[in-house]
């Protein structure tokens, strides 16, 4: 007998950016000891402990209820690129892009280890993912979503980097 799933209700917010930010597509220069790092296929033990650390306390679940080999073969896709922040040697976050569908780039996953938060990492973070996307990727529109189980401060964060609404709908996360 299996058991059903347990979810919990959320409000999803999707937003995009259809023109790269004004100004030059350099990435910014990081902040002392911090640097970034491209993660080609990482093994799905080391995502998943980043994930977890990043997520646990915004309920995130996607991944963790993934099955590794879906979740492996994700990871090894080189349309989906994983680009490490770390900070004096110490992993601090990451972004991840999805590049599957032709022509648009999901900025998929986005974070930092609450370790890390209040030195403007975040910042830094997503202003480089930002302009190394326009700049390497060449989308034609790069997008996120991101929900009210996420940080308080995320939307915040989005708008002040150009990202405009484009949809919020009401959904459900699967909890393990």
């Amino acid at each position: 007998m299996t058991s059903a799933r347990r979810t919990i209700p959320t409000r999803v917010t999707y937003l995009e950016m259809k023109a790269a930010p004004p100004g030059p597509l350099d990435a910014p220069a990081p902040p002392p000891g911090a640097r970034v790092v491209h993660r080609p296929a990482p093994a799905v033990d080391w995502y998943l402990d980043l994930y977890d650390r990043v997520g646990a306390t915004h309920t995130w679940t996607a991944r963790k209820l993934m099955p590794r080999a879906e979740l492996a073969a994700l990871l090894a896709d080189p349309a989906v690129e994983v680009h490490a922040l770390e900070v004096d040697g110490a992993l601090a976050g990451w972004v991840e892009f999805d590049r599957r569908r032709p022509g648009e780039v999901e900025l998929a996953y986005f974070g930092l280890i609450p370790s890390f938060h209040g030195r403007g990492l975040g910042r830094f973070l997503l202003d480089w993912g930002i302009r190394y996307a326009w700049r390497e990727l060449k989308p034609s529109g790069l997008w996120l979503h991101t929900c009210d189980l996420d940080s308080p401060a995320a939307l915040k964060l989005y708008f002040s980097t150009g990202f405009k609404k484009f949809k919020q709908q009401e959904e459900t996360v699967d909890l393990p």
